[in-house]
């Protein structure tokens, strides 16, 4: 009796060079993909971060101002001193606005104080470290009655400052002088501060126009108890 054989199907030995080819397509396309997505992630995970670092850094300074600007006592006299505030322009047209004051602020106690007030000048200064911005330098006189010229001592609340504008409210509108030798020394109700900073940056950035995207601007409005006192208008404000 005769057998018939049995047909056995046989096992390709391995992958064809054209779906070799196909394979290894497909992974690079997937792999661009995901590298293009990871990287974005990245980047904005950097940007965020640097954002954030830079914004507190410049709450932290609107905080310091506010404390200054809240213990200025009412103008006049050897101790009460000026209130000045200058309304100034530098590179690019930016503001680079600057305060004199006398304040109260505790923080700033030195060993010449005369009754706890100070002489405060704020003013932006160029840095020879970083020429494409300011420093927000705080510098205080601490000896009001001294008979003799006294040097400031300097303290950098900020670097990398782009611009700082600074506004004052007399009771009816917004001015960007003051001088309370010429206003009989009054000093004025509330002052706007508007401070634009560069955050550092952990990534170069790759334009102009993405420099200028990553600018943090901190505004407040700082009341002053001195002028509420003395009949300042902050009424009109709404504060």
């Amino acid at each position: 009796m005769k057998t018939t054989p049995t047909n056995t199907k046989r096992n390709p030995a391995g992958f064809t060079l054209l779906e070799v080819i196909l394979a290894i397509t497909v992974t690079a396309v997937v792999s661009a993909a995901l590298f293009t997505s990871l990287s974005g992630s990245f980047k904005t995970r950097r940007s965020a971060e640097d954002h954030l670092s830079g914004r507190e850094s410049a709450r932290a300074v609107i905080a310091a101002l506010r404390t200054d600007l809240q213990c200025v006592p009412p103008a006049g006299g050897r101790i009460g001193g000026v209130f000045v505030g200058e309304d100034e322009t530098g590179r690019n047209g930016v503001d680079t606005d600057a305060l004199t004051f006398v304040t109260a602020n505790p923080n700033l106690k030195s060993d010449q104080d005369f009754a706890d007030l100070r002489q405060v000048e704020l003013r932006l200064l160029d840095s020879s470290e970083d020429p494409d911005h300011y420093v927000l330098a705080r510098l205080v006189t601490g000896n009001l009655l001294a008979t003799e010229t006294q040097q400031p001592a300097m303290q950098v609340l900020a670097r990398r400052v782009v611009s700082m504008d600074l506004r004052f409210f007399d009771g009816g509108a917004w001015i960007d002088e003051w001088d309370s030798v010429d206003r009989d020394n009054e000093i004025p109700a509330a002052v706007q501060v508007v401070l634009v900073t560069a955050p550092e940056l952990s990534r170069p950035p790759e334009d102009e126009d993405e420099i200028e995207q990553t600018y943090i601007t901190t505004t407040t409005i700082v009341r002053l108890p001195a002028a509420i006192e003395s009949g300042g208008g902050l009424n009109l404000l709404g504060l």
